[in-house]
């Protein structure tokens, strides 16, 4: 019989959410598996994984708020809204001063503008996301040269604060004149490399992120996460330590 229940994983940047699911399979023996919260194949952090009869309540889970860090470069965007994407707008101060810090554009003006992205917002999503249009994904669409237009959704972000001054990412593809590390509690729904962008240009510029990590699903912190490599039958979760109603 299959065991039903959840995993908590520790996700690595550079894999997708669907192949993180992979030693689930192996180590239960079974293929009835789903997870909550799908993240970018560059973002690492907590997956909640579900097996068995556990996979009809990923809805619950998924609908937690949950909290990331990233990291915000300041001076230029691209296509992908991540830190080596192609990019599309590169902010010529930063490219005068040589990389060096552009006056009024700082931690002091960072942390002015963040309280104008708490509570209920607006977000447009990345073109390269998994929205679907048309049946299809819509960076599917914009790898085959097609143009759309994502329309904007309501999030809610309870929390946003800057935790340090972030060190340059390696790979960047544009010249950034300022980084930051960031922590963010959000809503379902949120893009954190949206929030990048957007705080940006209300900074009078352009950004991209890099380094993002979720720490935490609803109650479920990452500390309890394991990596796929080291996955036993042991790290079988009860539901009723995952969700906070009886099922």
């Amino acid at each position: 019989m299959t065991p039903s229940g959840f995993v908590l994983l520790d996700k690595v940047a550079g894999e997708t959410s669907f192949k993180a699911l992979f030693p689930l399979k192996r180590v239960f023996c079974t293929k009835r598996v789903g997870h909550a919260g799908t993240l970018d194949l560059r973002a690492s952090g907590l997956i909640i994984a579900a097996m068995g009869r556990a996979t009809r309540l990923l809805p619950y889970v998924e609908a937690k708020d949950k909290c990331y860090t990233f990291r915000l470069h300041l001076g230029y965007e691209t296509d992908t809204l991540e830190w080596d994407g192609d990019v599309v707008e590169q902010d010529s101060r930063a490219l005068e001063n040589g990389g060096a810090a552009v006056a009024g554009v700082d931690r002091a003006a960072l942390e002015s503008v963040l309280p104008k992205f708490m509570g209920d917002i607006d977000q447009v999503p990345p073109k390269y996301c998994a929205v679907k249009i048309d049946g299809h994904r819509a960076s599917d669409w914009v790898e085959r040269g097609k143009q759309i237009e994502l329309a904007a959704r309501r999030i809610h972000i309870a929390s946003l604060k800057v935790v340090g001054a972030g060190a340059l990412t390696e790979g960047c593809t544009g010249k950034s004149f300022a980084t930051f590390d960031l922590e963010c509690e959000c809503s379902k729904g949120t893009y954190i490399r949206s929030l990048g962008r957007d705080l940006a240009r209300e900074l009078g510029t352009f950004g991209c992120v890099s380094m993002i990590r979720r720490h935490r699903i609803g109650h479920v912190n990452l500390e309890r996460a394991v990596k796929g490599d080291e996955l036993t039958r042991e790290h079988l979760v009860p539901v009723n330590e995952v969700l906070e109603f009886p099922v």
